[in-house]
């Protein structure tokens, strides 16, 4: 496998709707599917417990807290990734997916509480070598 065959990240298709793949948090990791998602900036996934914290997607939104642990996507893995622990997730949309959460891959100036998104602690954390703006 070429250099740059070794850093892509494939997705699961479904019905040219839902693009996910599986990733793991905390030590040891338990997993989750998650769309990665460039028109926002958080990572949440499902949760039992309490709530504290409120996304809104248009006319959807979910309720839960915010967590910190470490993130593996593949191979890499982004150390103390503050996340959020939905409690709540009210949508039908998010009953019938076929993912557990998202991953925002947005600004952090978007994120719920300022948080700073997964990708910028990957460039951050030196698990990536380049790092693209887009003006």
């Amino acid at each position: 496998m070429g250099d740059s065959e070794a850093n892509i990240i494939a997705l699961k298709n479904y019905m040219n709707a839902q693009y996910f793949r599986e990733i793991g948090i905390g030590t040891p990791s338990q997993k989750f599917s998650v769309i990665f998602d460039t028109g926002s900036s958080d990572l949440w996934v499902p949760s039992a417990k309490w709530k504290s914290a409120e996304i809104h997607y248009g006319t959807r939104s979910i309720l839960g807290f915010f967590s910190q642990y470490h993130v593996k996507i593949r191979d890499l893995v982004v150390k103390n990734q503050d996340f959020i622990e939905a409690t709540k997730e009210p949508s039908i949309t998010f009953l019938v997916a076929k993912f557990d959460g998202i991953l925002g891959l947005g600004f952090q100036e978007i994120s719920v509480g300022k948080v700073v998104p997964l990708w910028y602690n990957m460039v951050n954390q030196g698990l990536v070598k380049h790092c693209l703006y887009l003006i």
